[in-house]
């Protein structure tokens, strides 16, 4: 009997745990398709690139300001957050991004309007994101970074996704022509600035 029920506790353990929240990337963007418009492009209804410094070269003493694009509740149901890996040519930091805004794609009346050609029916509800990099983290020369969404639940495994500045061998595109890998692979496929000196 005791067999049964230490059995069964176990059983009802590992059921409680919960698998990866599968995460939805369609319209998780930072600069995509080929292009590097991060210091060009408008967040979609914001005022503001995203790149928020409007350049790649950056001064010594200047946050870098970034800007993440994702489908509202993009890891539906588990709890988001937004990450910037970060590597100044000596360590790597992670810096956590904040919510900013939602904001509507699409071709109704109160939409932002459509995003590389999508919505191309219904109306989109997306999040905005910004992630701050302290001058603080940052080293004159080459810096680089990928963005991590992420997924997870208190007692499950992590999903996480790293956006990517071009496509990665084990990585995918979503419906706006993001570059994604789950894999991990984002050496090389990451982005980079020039922090001035």
């Amino acid at each position: 009997m005791r067999t049964k029920v230490l059995v069964l506790i176990v059983a009802l353990a590992a059921y409680g745990r919960t698998a990866p929240a599968e995460l939805n990337m369609d319209w998780a963007y930072h600069s995509g398709g080929g292009a590097d418009s991060r210091a060009t492009e408008n967040v979609p209804g914001q005022g503001f690139t995203f790149l928020g410094n409007g350049t790649n070269d950056i001064k010594d003493a200047d946050p870098v300001t970034l800007y993440v694009l994702t489908a509202n509740r993009f890891a539906n149901g588990a709890e988001e957050q937004v990450f910037a890996r970060w590597w100044n040519g000596k360590e790597e930091k992670w810096v956590m991004g904040s919510w900013v805004t939602n904001v509507y794609l699409g071709s109704g009346d109160t939409d932002a309007g459509r995003f590389h050609g999508q919505p191309a029916d219904k109306s989109a509800m997306c999040d905005v994101w910004k992630i701050v990099i302290s001058p603080d983290i940052t080293l004159p020369g080459d810096n680089y970074y990928t963005i991590q969404l992420k997924g997870w639940t208190t007692n499950g495994t992590p999903s996480e996704a790293f956006l990517l500045r071009d496509p990665s061998p084990k990585g995918k595109q979503n419906n706006i022509g993001q570059a994604y890998t789950t894999e991990g692979d984002y050496v090389s496929h990451d982005w980079s600035l020039k922090i001035g000196q």
